[in-house]
């Protein structure tokens, strides 16, 4: 009995150190960063194109 609890904590001693497949976590948790990031900047990106074209139109029609 004692044999086979020493075998058990010794089993879950290694299953949480062991550390493979650490890197893809750290991976996906930059993707997801750099995701967040992009998706919150698309709006003010979208805004300055838009104004950017309406200068743009507003040149064309005063001009013209």
């Amino acid at each position: 009995m004692v044999s086979s609890l020493r075998l058990l904590l010794a089993h879950l001693k290694d299953r949480f150190l062991d550390q493979s497949g650490q890197d893809l976590v750290e991976y996906a948790l930059i993707v997801a960063l750099l995701s967040t990031a992009v998706v919150a900047a698309e709006r003010n990106v979208a805004v300055s194109i838009s104004g950017a074209y309406l200068n743009l139109a507003n040149t064309f029609s005063t001009d013209l």
